[in-house]
């Protein structure tokens, strides 16, 4: 099992509702490629390439010590997931995917079942949330 069907498998057993729609969506109307530490997307850098891991603990670092649940929109490569996730308080992350296709697309390079595993990971299509949440990070 290649990368993305890994990822994928977790989405499907975890939310089949959002499985189905990521099943459904055209990838091939983006020109994508990785670059060293990122993923490109029509020529436009999805994270920092140079130190992405710094900037997603910079992302985190927003969220307050005190807080037990954040919305984190758009999960780009999961790192900063990943940090939140690092937080003590943390009992509920809502991931946002704010693009079908660049989550896709994230699933194919990097391994995301650390997080998307995480129980206290809850994941959502923007199209299902009305409004902006706080506290959050993009």
């Amino acid at each position: 099992m290649n990368l993305i069907e890994s990822n994928l498998q977790v989405v499907a057993n975890r939310w089949p509702t959002i499985f189905e729609q990521l099943n459904n969506t055209d990838t091939t109307k983006y020109e994508v490629s990785a670059e060293d530490n990122t993923l490109v997307i029509n020529n436009i850098q999805l994270t920092s390439n140079v130190n992405r891991v710094a900037e997603a603990k910079l992302q985190a670092s927003r969220i307050e010590a005190s807080s037990t649940k954040t919305f984190i929109y758009g999960p780009a490569l999961g790192d900063t997931v990943r940090e939140v996730l690092k937080k003590n308080n943390i009992t509920k992350v809502h991931v946002v995917i704010m693009s079908k296709l660049v989550f896709l697309h994230s699933l194919s390079i990097l391994s995301q079942q650390d997080w998307l595993e995480d129980q206290r990971c809850e994941l959502h299509l923007f199209n299902t949330i009305n409004e902006v949440f706080f506290p959050f990070c993009a």
